[in-house]
């Protein structure tokens, strides 16, 4: 709204008075052209709390959504510190695609390979709970999540820990451990090392292009859509929310390599 701002920013607006009732709007991206027309576009929908403000949601599906699935327990219900069942969060992900996998990617200063220190790792109390959370992490369902509820920029823990996911049926599991070894494979196919010169020395590092593997992430959210029984609106709206900006080099010129 901003021309130049280089910052993911949020305006309250504020009216005292007796009816205690707060509206948001989604989180809102957009492309410079657009600028003209970006207000008179934006939707409100009642706000819902959580403990770290309100989510950013602007339509009554996206609120049906994030309430169907907060009726599960946090993730992190799962986690076990210290454990060997691990995956790595990329915490500097783009603002794309968030992305985890089961193994640190290629990373090497001067020769020496090493773990880059944008990845975290996650541990979970078994290798089946660790395979669905990789799953669970990559899918659109938590990019709209993260969208909702960070701070546009970064993926800290906060919003890791706090994703309401508990497995409750071991066919839903077995899929989805299963599509998080097809993923991480799929990614790596699509993979190239690049390297650039820095302070430190010359930098190689794998780069990745999830948009090329969509389509298994959108078999994420079609197995998640079982478990917390969205309805085929509802899986439609996830597997397209913000699309034509994850897919931009299919659909608008952009360039989505991370």
């Amino acid at each position: 709204m901003f021309d130049g701002v280089k910052h993911n920013l949020t305006i309250y607006i504020y009216q005292k008075n007796k009816i205690a009732k707060a509206y948001s709007t989604n989180f809102q991206r957009f492309y410079n052209e657009y600028r003209d027309y970006l207000f008179n576009n934006i939707t409100y929908t009642i706000g819902i709390f959580c403990n770290y403000g309100y989510y950013k949601i602007g339509n009554e599906i996206q609120k049906s959504i994030l309430n169907k699935i907060l009726k599960n327990s946090p993730i992190v219900k799962g986690f076990l510190p210290n454990s060997n069942n691990k995956i790595y969060m990329k915490s500097t992900s783009g603002s794309h695609y968030k992305l985890f996998f089961k193994n640190t990617p290629f990373f090497s200063i001067n020769g020496v390979e090493q773990v880059s220190s944008s990845f975290k790792p996650l541990n979970f109390n078994n290798e089946i709970t660790s395979n669905c959370a990789l799953s669970v992490f990559n899918s659109n369902l938590f990019n709209m999540w993260w969208c909702s509820l960070s701070d546009g920029r970064n993926v800290t823990s906060k919003e890791v820990k706090e994703f309401p996911f508990n497995i409750t049926n071991n066919n839903v599991a077995e899929k989805l451990s299963e599509l998080s070894k097809i993923l991480m494979r799929d990614l790596e196919t699509h993979s190239t090392i690049v390297s650039y010169n820095k302070q430190a020395g010359v930098t190689k590092y794998a780069q990745f292009r999830p948009r090329l593997s969509k389509p298994i992430i959108d078999e994420i959210d079609k197995v998640l859509a079982k478990h917390y029984g969205f309805t085929d609106e509802e899986l439609d709206y996830i597997i397209n929310y913000d699309i034509k900006y994850r897919m931009g080099d299919s659909l608008n010129g952009g360039n989505n390599e991370e």
